[in-house]
């Protein structure tokens, strides 16, 4: 079976090599992300569990040396309370009650990341308040609506999405959660796709059905290695690029914290404005429409449609528009540009497809756009859903960088 008839099954690891110290924020934030992966949990569980996770450090350290406007509140600290020890035992707590059967490896790792902090007074005032921290932000989250079923009827009708496996739903109802930041999942909706008969459709359509079949003649061999390399989940990448980030602009405890907060937050946030336009329009996905041999009263140009036709990447199971990929990419590139500004940065980004090739970036953006393409190239999405998807991810980031503002 060939690499790209798998990768959507599965997640594959992704890192940025590490060549600037780390501290405890992202030392977590690493070991956070495959935990949650290799725990295979639902969808939108792991950006879920990021988000609760960097929520609780951000608020413990920012108890003890307060900066910003607190996530919810603050937590009274007395002094001389370790900052480091409060973060490590918010993370330990959180992730801890998410993935209970890895706790004894989370006690273990918090143990070993609070090791050179002297044991007196102050650390167990910081161990204390993280778990403070933590228990309060569990119970806020405990009523958030977060609903991880599988259920779901497509509508059925000229454009509507139609089941492309056997596979089941990813998370339909999440876009229903209550958001970090937003104050409702439909707070950027979209508007609705273009009519399927309108010159815009026609015109992508076409491009999908070139440049994205599995076989295509048409698709470089660049433009392969983009889709194939931009194939697995979004959400480990950017982690990866904002802890690389927070590691070589030596940021701050109280910082690193916010700053990991927000991009975990975002990518929460877009996701779930995201689901929730998915699942008001059911958009059909390129294969659906392509195999359907017409588009309103409209033939293919390319003449008859054929049934054989496959994207280079098996679909992912939720409806087409908007696109995920561009929308949790483009929230997260908003807030990592807000606070490490728009210009050139060099990272190396390896997702852990093509045998785990590392490929060198110079922007954020750069990034981003590529990622955004990677899924016409794919053939899971049209120029106009990615168009969409980026729109809202952005209005999200911008929302998301108004909050936990400097006091």
């Amino acid at each position: 079976m060939s690499l790209s008839r798998i990768l959507p099954a599965v997640f594959l690891a992704c890192a940025i090599p590490a060549s600037v110290q780390a501290d405890v924020i992202t030392d977590w934030n690493e070991t956070a992300v495959p935990a949650l992966i290799q725990a295979k949990l639902p969808t939108g569980t792991h950006p879920r569990a990021l988000a609760l996770m960097h929520a609780a450090m951000f608020e413990a350290v920012n108890s003890i040396t307060p900066q910003f406007a607190p996530y919810s509140a603050s937590m009274s600290a007395p002094a001389g309370a370790s900052a480091e020890a409060a973060a490590s035992a918010a993370a330990y707590r959180i992730l801890s009650a998410i993935l209970p059967a890895q706790a004894s490896a989370f006690e273990t790792r918090h143990q070993a990341l609070t090791a050179h902090i002297t044991d007196n007074a102050g650390k167990a005032a910081g161990v204390a308040l993280g778990e403070k921290v933590a228990s309060a932000l569990l119970a806020l989250r405990a009523s958030d609506g977060s609903d991880f079923s599988t259920t779901y009827t497509p509508p059925v009708g000229p454009g509507m999405y139609v089941l492309t496996s056997k596979s089941a739903m990813a998370s339909p109802l999440l876009g229903k959660m209550k958001p970090f930041v937003l104050a409702k999942g439909d707070q950027y909706r979209p508007a609705a796709p273009p009519l399927i008969d309108s010159v815009q459709v026609i015109r992508d359509l076409e491009e999908v059905k070139a440049l994205g079949q599995q076989g295509s003649a048409l698709r470089t061999k660049a433009q392969t290695d983009i889709a194939l390399f931009h194939a697995p989940p979004g959400f480990p990448t950017w982690n990866s690029i904002a802890r690389f980030a927070v590691k070589t602009k030596a940021l701050d405890l109280v910082n690193s914290a916010r700053a990991m907060a927000l991009v975990n937050f975002a990518t929460l946030d877009s996701q779930i404005a995201i689901w929730d336009a998915k699942y008001t329009y059911n958009s059909w996905r390129p294969r659906t429409a392509i195999n359907s041999g017409a588009v309103g009263k409209q033939q293919l140009a390319s003449a008859v449609a054929s049934a054989e036709w496959e994207p280079l990447v098996i679909e992912p199971m939720h409806p087409e528009y908007p696109c995920a990929h561009c929308g949790i990419g483009a929230a997260a590139a908003t807030v990592i540009e807000g606070l490490f500004g728009t210009g050139t940065f060099n990272f190396p980004v390896r997702t852990g497809a093509l045998g785990g090739i590392t490929r060198p970036y110079s922007s954020f953006r750069q990034f981003e756009e590529e990622e955004a393409v990677s899924r016409i190239y794919a053939g899971v999405h049209f120029r106009w859903s990615n168009m969409a998807g980026e729109f809202v991810g952005k209005q999200v980031g911008k929302k998301v960088l108004e909050s936990l503002a400097a006091r």
